[in-house]
């Protein structure tokens, strides 16, 4: 075998042995399947899985537009004052309502009515530990860095005055199709991160922002 053919070999094996690496990777959207099942059966005994999950980009002044006034909307405190968000469909409130107040989840809809102080009470510790479970899981530094930190902040009045709220520039949106009570109900959970700005290119400045990062919290939980 030449060295052509050796390195020919080599390169294969490694692209495979990176392949594999990735596969195995807990990555967000792995974490967000694993920690909301569990924060869903550990808080309300609730079943619940996700479907999908799909993360895309999008620009702070364009974020208004997604968002929509007949779900339940929520301020997210963030890291260092940053402001994200939560959107809640109603067929989701209402199965959580369901399950806490009479125990089980009937087939939605429900009867259509504006969202509550109550639901996002109701909705306030899912979310939280939802955050809090995640973060441990990630295998990807800059994964955990974009979503830890962030817990319930409060209700939004409107879409209105969330999106005003968020005066970022940058946002990322995670959209979320759930399943719950096996089948009772399907609807989604968009969550709103900001985009954190990079450091600048300078090598000495960049060590120097990565040693000042916040560290990672890595609560204990229970066995679940």
């Amino acid at each position: 075998m030449d060295d052509t053919e050796n390195q020919t070999v080599l390169a294969r094996i490694t692209a495979n042995a990176r392949s594999e690496r990735k596969a195995k990777a807990m990555t967000l959207q792995k974490a967000l399947r694993i920690a909301l099942a569990k924060v869903a059966d550990a808080l309300m005994d609730l079943p619940a899985a996700v479907l999908s999950v799909t993360i895309q980009d999008i620009k702070g002044e364009d974020v208004e537009a997604v968002l929509d006034d007949d779900q339940l909307l929520l301020i997210l405190d963030g890291p260092n004052g940053c402001i994200g968000a939560a959107m809640f469909a109603p067929v989701v409130v209402g199965a959580m309502i369901q399950q806490q107040t009479v125990g089980n989840v009937s087939p939605g809809p429900d009867p259509e009515r504006a969202m509550t102080r109550t639901d996002a009470a109701i909705c306030a510790p899912l979310l939280d530990a939802l955050f809090e479970r995640m973060v441990p899981l990630l295998d990807e530094p800059d994964e955990a860095e974009l979503i830890d930190g962030h817990q319930f902040g409060a209700k939004a009045h409107d879409a209105r005055t969330l999106a005003l709220a968020l005066d970022a520039s940058d946002y990322i949106t995670i959209r979320l199709t759930l399943d719950i009570a096996r089948g009772a109900r399907q609807g989604e959970v968009v969550l709103f991160c900001q985009r954190l700005r990079r450091a600048p290119s300078n090598p000495t400045k960049r060590v120097r922002t990565q040693t000042q990062r916040r560290p990672i919290r890595r609560p204990t939980w229970p066995s679940l």
